[in-house]
C-alpha cells in the first residue's frame, strides 16, 4: 500500500547523465520531496515488524518441544 501511493504521489523518474563521448549513468529519481516521508514510513514499518517477531520469539522461548516448530522453520530457510 505504502509503495502504492508512492508510486501515485511521486513517481520515480530515469535520469541519465553523459560521463563520456560513448558512456553514460543513469538512476531513478524522485522529483518531489514526498519520497523522504515514504521511506520514512517504510522503515518504521520494518522496524515494528521486526520489534514484534523478536517480542514473540521472547514470549515462545519456553514453549515445549513437542509443540515448538522453530528448528524446523529455521533449516527450511537456511535451505532456501
Amino acid at each position: 500500500v505504502f509503495l502504492l501511493c508512492w508510486t501515485l504521489v511521486d513517481p520515480l523518474k530515469w535520469q541519465r547523465v553523459p560521463t563520456g563521448e560513448w558512456s553514460s549513468r543513469g538512476q531513478c529519481e524522485s522529483e518531489g520531496v514526498a519520497h523522504v516521508a515514504f521511506l520514512i514510513l517504510c522503515f518504521v514499518t520494518n522496524i515494528a515488524a521486526l520489534i514484534l517477531a523478536c517480542y514473540e520469539a521472547y514470549r515462545a522461548r519456553r514453549i515445549d518441544d513437542e509443540y515448538s516448530e522453530s528448528k524446523w522453520v529455521a533449516i527450511s530457510l537456511g535451505g532456501m
